[in-house]
């Protein structure tokens, strides 16, 4: 069992840390139709520079009654297996089987809460506007761009289209 320990086999690349966020937490959750609840783990670089080395998601399931978790990586996240074995061998020896175990084990192991749970403050007031939304959604899909500039530039261009397109359909937005 892991009583209060910090990783002690932590192998992270350089300039990183391990972080996590809790998705169904986010402001921008509700952005996301038809996910299932999910915590994002990761070597983070968010304040040096932002992006990550790699990540995974685990994604809780709803099945009847019955919520079992279930782990997702890209190929490019396979050095995790490397870098965090404690966070591996805990999931098995502590027979890990729900979101809030993981968040508690992630924390008892140092992991940084990345989550983003308050909107960015616009001019228009806290509410997000639909560029902060939109960059937010691509940066956290799955197969979305993580860095914040790129991820802002493609969501800049898909809302133009989008107004050009509802512009020659005759639509005021």
């Amino acid at each position: 069992m892991w009583y209060g320990k910090r990783m002690t086999e932590n192998k992270l690349p350089e300039d990183t840390h391990l972080a996590y966020v809790i998705s169904h937490e986010a402001w921008y959750w509700s952005a996301l139709p038809g996910r299932q609840p999910e915590v994002g783990v990761m070597a983070s670089a968010k304040g040096t520079g932002g992006g990550v080395a790699w990540e995974f998601y685990i994604v809780e399931y709803d099945f009847s009654g019955s919520n079992p978790i279930k782990l997702g990586m890209f190929n490019e996240a396979f050095a995790a297996f490397e870098q965090i074995p404690e966070f591996f061998s805990a999931l098995v020896a502590e027979k890990i089987s729900s979101l809030e175990e993981v968040v508690a084990l992630l924390r008892r192991i140092g992991a940084v809460d990345e989550t983003d749970r308050t909107a960015p403050y616009t001019e228009r007031g806290p509410a997000a506007s639909a560029l902060d939304t939109a960059t937010a959604v691509i940066r956290h899909h799955p197969a979305g761009i993580r860095d914040e500039d790129d991820a802002r530039a493609l969501a800049a261009s898909v809302l133009k289209e989008l107004r050009d397109w509802a512009s020659e359909q005759g639509a005021d937005r």
